[in-house]
């Protein structure tokens, strides 16, 4: 009977030791597979979208055919809906040298634009190290590409001058040149300094900084992305023009890709939050809450057929439940999951860029 006592005792020791084992840490080895699984894939799948579009660009460019830019305009949004991934990612010393600024800023200067490509120059790195984020970067493509809401008034005006065609592949090869130079800062150290961040202070965690920059992105998209031009922030004023890709109306697009991307990074991938916050929050209530949010606002954006400019234009109240999904889910993770995991909570820059 004690042997058989003994046994159960040392199998329950045994036991419990291997279930603490496999208990899931946010510790290095994590966020080396965080960086290799959600990270760099994500960047060098904006590099490759860019990549695609120069080579539509050279086509157009040769053949001049409707074809040929409407592969241009579908690349276009490709590429949008990649940084809108990445945005995700954007942070401690990527954020610091604002790459993300250079790659998209809106609105942008849409005369300054026009004075560049009067002045007929050569439309290289050079030069565009010397230009306001006004006047390059996805929205710049944007305005080349779709005008006031017009793709085929774009075209015939690219059409007529070929220093605008230029200016295209030149801000293009630009935005190339930035998604390297995002690699090449990682890869070259700073995966490294972000994989050891551990440190007690925010700008020094990786769980941290990882953390608040979903809660940026979640909080930019309810405020800037959707509030201010419907609204619903300090002011009544309606403003859809200044939605983030109102030209192209693929507004709410964008924001669906951000938010697949928090689906993913939360839920799907090899390493992602649901199993280290589910190992806590054991009856699952925090992620099933999030998954339930994310429901609703896709929904949400099958109601609103994808089309958040008109939305707004003729109803702005037909967006408020888009709006306030964005408000809970931000809520979420701005508090139960920064709870669950120990996380501080930063301010959120949700002026956009």
């Amino acid at each position: 009977m004690k042997k058989i006592l003994l046994g159960i005792i040392i199998l329950t020791v045994i036991i419990t030791c291997k279930s603490e084992d496999e208990e899931p840490v946010m510790n290095n080895d994590f966020f080396e597979a965080y960086y290799s699984d959600n990270i760099l894939p994500s960047i060098k799948n904006l590099r490759i979208a860019l990549e695609i579009q120069q080579t539509n660009i050279t086509n157009f460019q040769e053949s001049k055919s409707d074809e040929d830019y409407e592969k241009i305009l579908s690349q276009w949004l490709a590429s949008a809906k990649a940084y809108s991934k990445y945005e995700i990612y954007n942070l401690g010393l990527i954020k610091e040298n604002f790459y993300n600024i250079n790659i998209y800023n809106y609105p942008i200067n849409n005369i300054s634009i026009e004075k560049n490509i009067t002045d007929k120059n050569i439309y290289n790195e050079s030069y565009f190290s010397t230009q306001s984020t006004k006047v390059k970067g996805l929205a710049t493509l944007e305005y080349l590409l779709f005008n006031n809401q017009n793709s085929t008034e774009a075209k015939t005006i690219l059409l007529n001058d070929p220093y605008r065609i230029a200016y295209l592949s030149g801000v293009n090869q630009e935005l190339i040149r930035l998604a390297n130079a995002i690699i090449d800062t990682w890869e070259n150290g700073y995966k490294n300094t972000f994989i050891a961040a551990n440190g007690s202070i925010c700008t020094n965690n990786a769980k941290c900084l990882s953390i608040n920059q979903i809660i940026n992105v979640l909080d930019v998209a309810k405020v800037t992305k959707i509030g201010k031009p419907s609204g619903f922030e300090k002011s009544n004023n309606i403003a859809p023009t200044n939605l983030q890709a109102y030209r192209s109306k693929n507004s709410l697009l964008l924001i669906q890709a951000m938010l697949e991307e928090v689906k993913d990074v939360y839920f799907n991938r090899n390493t992602n939050y649901a199993t280290m916050v589910n190992a806590i929050n054991t009856s699952k209530e925090i992620s099933n809450e999030i998954a339930l949010k994310l429901m609703h606002i896709e929904q949400d954006i099958t109601t609103l057929n994808n089309n958040l400019f008109e939305a707004i234009s003729t109803n702005p109240e037909s967006v408020r439940s888009v709006y306030n999904n964005l408000r809970d889910l931000s809520i979420l993770f701005s508090v139960d999951i920064t709870s669950a995991l120990s996380v501080t909570v930063l301010p959120t820059d949700n002026d956009g860029d």
